[in-house]
């Protein structure tokens, strides 16, 4: 849990800057519960980008419907206004990237409104790594 005063810097950056992306991922912690991490990422205004951790919680709901109410909760529970949201990523995976059921397209029926989805590279870069090391193990 992040304490209350770093993360009422964090929403007040939030708000200042009016305009965000959403970041969010799940990894199952050591008692095999699915966490997810949901970010914001914004830029101050020092006219740095930051990106900052805004809720870790436990998922139930594994679709992209869980996914994307999730998200959003956490994003209200914090009174942070999700009109804000212009950007949004995610892995690859079909719950959040699918273009019918994923999380980034419940996220914008949510909103009612076009918000584009841009799949996250960093995931790109570690499966690619991944599928590499397990092809042959002279590239690890």
């Amino acid at each position: 849990m992040l304490a209350n005063d770093v993360l009422s810097r964090i929403v007040s950056e939030i708000h200042e800057a009016k305009m965000y992306s959403i970041i969010a991922d799940t990894m199952r912690d050591v008692s095999h519960v699915d966490q997810l991490s949901v970010v914001g990422r914004y830029v101050d205004k020092e006219g740095v980008p930051q990106e900052r951790l805004v809720d870790i919680k436990e998922i139930h709901d594994k679709t992209g419907e869980g996914h994307a109410q999730e998200i959003l909760s956490s994003f209200h529970a914090k009174s942070v206004n999700t009109d804000g949201i212009v950007f949004q990523s995610y892995d690859y995976t079909s719950s959040m990237s699918h273009v019918f059921k994923g999380c980034q397209v419940k996220v914008k029926e949510h909103l009612k409104r076009d918000v584009p989805y841009f799949p996250c590279l960093a995931h790109r870069f570690n499966t690619t790594v991944e599928h590499s090391c397990e092809a042959s193990k002279a590239m690890c």
